[in-house]
């Protein structure tokens, strides 16, 4: 019996074959990391897209519920009426706890309470800060930090203004 040696047609096919299923391969693995990858970000256990918030940023999420944890014997924002101002006091909850780990131990409206210490200058002219109304949000945090005079910070109240715009104050306070 002769055996016939492989024609160099067939070397060529079978090496085809091989890299067509290496880079199958290949690819299927890259697919399916980018998959795992995708639920991660979605369930918010890898946040992606918050890492690379400009590059990842339309990757889907997951909506994120706040834990409300009401005052003991009456609802956090019940005083409050539901439609007051563009801000209401449930949407001012939601936002503090979006910022700030915790449990919410007060509510109430008042203000806007900057820090005495701080003198906000510009062009060397005092700047005044505009008297709005706010919602004060205090938070038992989560996580307690040192400031940078050495004092523990426990509690923050959070500011959040009833107008409806973006800015966030924060305050260290002591209950």
């Amino acid at each position: 019996m002769e055996e016939n040696p492989p024609s160099v047609e067939q070397d060529k096919s079978n090496s085809t074959v091989h890299s067509k299923t290496g880079l199958i391969k290949f690819f299927s693995v890259i697919i399916a990391f980018l998959l795992l990858l995708g639920i991660l970000n979605y369930f918010n256990i890898l946040s992606v897209s918050r890492t690379f918030p400009s590059q990842l940023g339309w990757l889907p999420k997951q909506a994120q519920k706040a834990n409300v944890v009401p005052v003991p014997g009456s609802g956090i924002c019940r005083p409050y009426p539901q439609n007051f101002g563009k801000t209401n006091c449930q949407k001012a909850v939601e936002i503090a706890l979006a910022d700030t780990k915790g449990e919410i131990k007060n509510v109430a409206l008042g203000p806007l309470q900057l820090d005495p210490a701080l003198k906000i200058t510009f062009q060397h002219q005092n700047l005044t800060i505009p008297n709005r109304q706010v919602w004060l949000v205090d938070i038992k945090l989560t996580n307690t930090y040192t400031s940078h005079d050495g004092k523990v910070i426990k509690f923050l109240r959070i500011q959040i203004p009833v107008d409806g715009s973006k800015a966030i104050y924060r305050k260290s306070i002591n209950l």
